[in-house]
């Protein structure tokens, strides 16, 4: 007796081996659409036609103002709108250049004239999301413009949207996400580079405490986020 119930622990011990097995192969075989879905969860894109302005948010330099010069070409807005970000001592020193300064100049060589570039002042410059919505309610409520498309990376775009729409509630505004494509990785790919698992894993886990923590949460702008 005792070697039979032995005999059929060890058969369910391999038939649960053999499962996992079976999982462990199948998640390999499927790993590229299963992280290619995780990330898109990330990522909103409206349809944009039409706006009062594009919004560029801060954070990353190398493809939020070229898109945004672009949509600005296809007259998608008169104007584009940037909220200037805060500066850190080397800035202050006059030893490296202000990110807003350098998104103007990428604007401006990309066919924006300056008579269409807006640049919000904010006590301190913003530091997250959160500083740049506060900065667009105040602008649309002074202008009484309400259509917005916004420029960001695409794993920003959810919870940026999330922040923008919580910032100007109350007001009639239209949020519209046009990330910017994707420049080192992309939904496809970024679980093939540091940057990419960094930024997704990030982007994660910003967005819970978002969501948990309420419109109050607040992030520190990492580069590119």
């Amino acid at each position: 007796m005792a070697s039979a119930g032995r005999g059929r622990r060890l058969r369910r011990a391999g038939a649960a081996a053999l499962a996992l097995l079976v999982l462990g192969l199948a998640a390999y075989a499927l790993r590229a659409p299963l992280l290619t879905g995780v990330a898109r969860l990330l990522t909103v894109r409206d349809p944009v036609s039409r706006a009062d302005l594009v919004l560029v948010l801060g954070g990353e330099l190398n493809t939020r103002p070229f898109h945004a010069a672009a949509l600005y070409r296809r007259g998608v807005a008169p104007r584009v709108v940037l909220v200037r970000e805060q500066q850190g001592p080397a800035v202050r020193q006059g030893l490296y250049p202000h990110r807003t300064d350098v998104a103007v100049r990428i604007l401006r060589r990309g066919g924006v004239p300056a008579s269409a570039v807006v640049v919000l002042e904010t006590p301190g410059g913003a530091a997250s999301t959160a500083d740049e919505a506060r900065a667009l309610r105040g602008y649309l409520r002074a202008t009484g413009l309400r259509r917005v498309v916004v420029v960001t990376n695409p794993y920003h775009s959810r919870r940026a949207r999330l922040a923008l729409r919580r910032g100007t509630r109350g007001l009639g505004a239209e949020i519209l996400m046009s990330p910017a494509p994707a420049w080192e990785f992309d939904e496809a790919n970024w679980w093939r580079s540091e940057e990419g698992l960094i930024a997704y894993f990030n982007e994660y886990v910003k967005l819970a405490a978002y969501l948990l923590r309420g419109p109050g949460a607040v992030f520190p702008r990492l580069p590119g986020g």
